[in-house]
């Protein structure tokens, strides 16, 4: 019988979408990354192209509001990965004086303060959404729903990442970042 990824076997397809198997990475982060990659490419271009053409005395009236809010999204989408990959800074002087088995139950802890955090952050989004999707922006006309949504949808995500991560570290399974992928298997080569 096949092994299911995950400290929840019944999930088995979802899991490995949203989180990975093994030395594989996330779908899911892996697309969260190349959405990342397209709004900071986009910031980039249009930020470029306004300055150039304010040298002709040209100015487009949408660019610095497509890059700011090119920006909100790269924050919250590299937030998202930042959780799944564990990247995000910590303090661990006094964990890490914890016994292993201790230090393992308080990192599960502090992973699940997280997501409850984050989860009310994401919870009370949801409501500055449908707020903003009553309201345009003032350059590009389009609903502000679709900006502030990156606070409900990448929180979404990040409680759902600080969940699993509790649930790998009480479980004492490896965390994303422990496992070596298959980019850093051939880099090693």
């Amino acid at each position: 019988m096949k092994q299911q990824a995950g400290p929840i076997p019944l999930l088995g397809g979802i899991y490995t979408f949203v989180f990975g198997r093994g030395a594989q990475r996330s779908l899911l982060i892996r697309l969260l990354e190349v959405v990342c990659t397209i709004f900071f490419i986009t910031m980039s271009v249009v930020l470029f192209i306004q300055t150039m053409a304010r040298l002709f005395g040209v100015s487009f009236f949408w660019a610095e509001e497509l890059a700011r809010y090119s920006m909100v999204w790269i924050v919250f989408l590299g937030s998202t990965v930042a959780v799944y990959q564990g990247s995000h800074t910590n303090i661990g002087v006094f964990v890490n004086l914890l016994p292993p088995m201790t230090h393992r139950y308080v990192e599960a802890l502090v992973s699940l303060a997280c997501a409850a955090i984050i989860g009310i952050i994401a919870y009370h989004g949801i409501t500055v959404f449908k707020v903003g999707m009553m309201g345009k922006s003032p350059a590009m006309a389009i609903p502000l729903g679709y900006v502030f949504g990156a606070v409900t949808f990448c929180g979404m995500l990040m409680t759902i990442f600080f969940i699993n991560r509790a649930a790998l570290r009480a479980l004492g399974k490896p965390l994303p970042e422990a496992i070596p992928t298959e980019e850093k298997k051939e880099a090693d080569l």
